[in-house]
């Protein structure tokens, strides 16, 4: 895994950057950049304009789920 620091900070492209910047200060990323992108963002890292996505997803269960 690469070494995130000042020069070579970590690239997060998304659409949340509050959840985002909570998360990484929580885990303790202290060199993060976080970019907004239209449309695809999973396209951001095969393109070279970040290194990661940061996406959410919600998960409903119900009564008619197989997971209930």
């Amino acid at each position: 895994m690469p070494e995130w620091n000042e020069t070579n900070p970590l690239r997060v492209v998304t659409g949340y950057h509050n959840v985002a910047r909570k998360f990484f200060s929580e885990q303790g990323f202290e060199h993060v950049v976080l970019l907004s992108a239209d449309g695809a963002l999973e396209a951001a890292p095969l393109m070279g304009t970040a290194d990661i996505i940061l996406d959410l997803v919600r998960a409903l269960i119900s009564p008619v789920s197989p997971f209930f």
